[in-house]
């Protein structure tokens, strides 16, 4: 008899958890594919000097909708395990706002490393995905291989 009660004081309690209601429900979006609202490109990269472990990212973010849209999140992070150079997560939450039609440049700082040696012929590059991430729930996401300035020996 307890055990029964108990799980029939529990039931409601696990239904509840196991609801979405009341939650935001966030959806990713290839914005490398063409007719996207949001269309995310990788305009440059600054390394100060090729030693150096410091890089910031120039993240372009275009809005193609019929709406002004904001920003919440700007986010650069490692993606594969190949790469010659890799980085550290990295993000600014800006909470900007583009008008339609507009675009933003955003910067986001992070620190990077060699993962292991070039091969002949090879360029020091990093795969990396960016992702942004909008007011209502919406998030963008493309990945880029870019060319990192490096020391070589």
């Amino acid at each position: 008899m307890r055990f029964t009660l108990v799980l029939l004081l529990l039931l409601p309690l696990m239904a509840g958890c196991a609801s979405n209601d009341g939650f935001i429900e966030e959806e990713t979006i290839d914005a490398s594919a063409g007719g996207s609202d949001v269309t995310i490109e990788l305009v440059g990269l600054e390394k100060p000097l090729p030693t150096a472990s410091e890089l910031t990212f120039l993240v372009e973010v275009s809005n193609n909708s019929d709406a002004d849209i904001t920003v919440t999140k700007v986010v650069v992070r490692p993606f594969g395990n190949d790469s010659v150079f890799v980085i550290d997560r990295a993000q600014v939450g800006p909470n900007e706002v583009i008008e339609e039609g507009k675009a933003e440049v955003f910067r986001v700082r992070t620190r990077g490393e060699e993962r292991r040696r070039m091969r002949d012929n090879e360029r020091p590059t990093a795969v990396v995905s960016v992702s942004v991430s909008l007011l209502g729930g919406a998030t963008y996401e493309s990945q880029f291989a870019v060319e990192v300035p490096v020391q070589r020996f």
